[in-house]
């Protein structure tokens, strides 16, 4: 009785711990299959943009799928998942359903004016960015592109949870992240 207490006790504690996978998250993409692998096309229905976000726990032949060439992946229609992110896969917690739209893709810059030209040191920082993908890969940190703002680097990542961003604001002091895929519980 007393192990099964301290297992409940410590199951209460890790319940709210926030860790890996313990935040669900939704998105509204179409999905793509290739070899047996399932992923999130981050742009609407542009196979080149899949391969990033990882999707468990779809079969997608449940899915009416058509394909873009010979060759090319399948493709569903845009779909609402929601799931859990362990820095590596999308795990769906509910079955995908239709969505209407996709996702729009985030502008961490917001709207800049017509004709706006980024200072230097922002197209240099930019630059940087890029060269580390790498290492930011290494860290679970996928970035899905980069942009110049107005004295900051905007810095498009998967899920900007408080880990990514505040790691990305340390090394490159001045960025604005915006995650594609949004919180739907709290960190």
């Amino acid at each position: 009785m007393g192990l099964g207490l301290l297992a409940a006790i410590l199951g209460v504690l890790g319940a709210g711990s926030g860790g890996p996978g313990s935040v669900k998250y939704e998105v509204a993409a179409s999905l793509s299959a290739r070899d047996g692998q399932v992923s999130a096309c981050w742009a609407s229905m542009d196979p080149g943009s899949c391969g990033v976000v990882p999707v468990r726990g779809i079969d997608v032949s449940q899915y009416q799928n058509f394909e873009w060439s010979p060759g090319a992946p399948l493709m569903t229609a845009i779909l609402r998942l929601v799931g859990t992110w362990d820095g590596h896969t999308l795990t769906l917690t509910e079955p995908a359903q239709p969505a209407g739209s996709a996702t729009p893709y985030p502008e961490p810059c917001g709207k800049l004016p017509v004709g706006f030209t980024p200072e230097p040191r922002v197209l240099a920082l930019q630059d940087r960015v890029g060269t580390d993908r790498a290492l930011l890969e290494n860290r679970g940190i996928e970035v899905l592109g980069t942009s110049a703002c107005d004295g900051t680097v905007g810095i498009i990542v998967v899920v900007a949870d408080p880990d990514t961003v505040s790691y990305l604001e340390r090394r490159y002091d001045t960025v604005t992240v915006a995650g594609w895929l949004r919180p739907l519980t709290g960190w």
